[in-house]
């Protein structure tokens, strides 16, 4: 970005901060795990999954099996549990966008966000439109494109 860009970083707690690169202000600290107890220590909430949307106005992210997907602001707009431990994430080009700048949180953007976990593809989708999958059988989706 022009104006010194951002930085997306994810810790052991499931938080992802987001910071003004050029000048270190923190600009967003948002749970990718819902509150509550945390998850057995077979699921990990360590954020290991951050991706932007190729124009930086969205963030996807991964702890886990846990996915939440954030505008540009930190607004979380999606979250969801996938059936298994994420290992990819890409967004669907161009459908990331906000069509009602009056909704509540979450509700006024659509976009889906492809979550590759082990047997198939997941999606995260904005806006409350239903979840599809693709399952593909055993092993782990290990990168996407899409």
């Amino acid at each position: 970005e022009a104006d010194g860009g951002r930085l997306a970083v994810g810790g052991r707690g499931g938080e992802v901060e987001v910071w003004r690169a050029e000048s270190g202000d923190l600009l967003a600290s948002v749970s990718v795990v819902p509150a509550g107890p945390r998850r057995a220590v077979a699921v990990s909430n360590w954020v290991e999954w951050l991706s932007w949307r190729g124009d930086g106005g969205a963030l996807g992210c991964a702890a886990g099996r846990c996915v939440a997907l954030l505008s540009s602001g930190g607004e979380v707009v999606a979250r969801r549990e996938a059936s298994g431990q994420v290992a990819a994430l890409a967004f669907v080009a161009g459908e990331f966008k906000r069509v009602d700048e009056a909704a509540e949180a979450g509700a006024g953007w659509r976009g889906r966000l492809a979550v590759g976990t082990y047997g198939g593809v997941e999606w995260l989708c904005a806006g409350g439109a239903p979840a599809e999958s693709l399952a593909l059988g055993g092993g782990a989706v290990r990168c996407l494109a899409v």
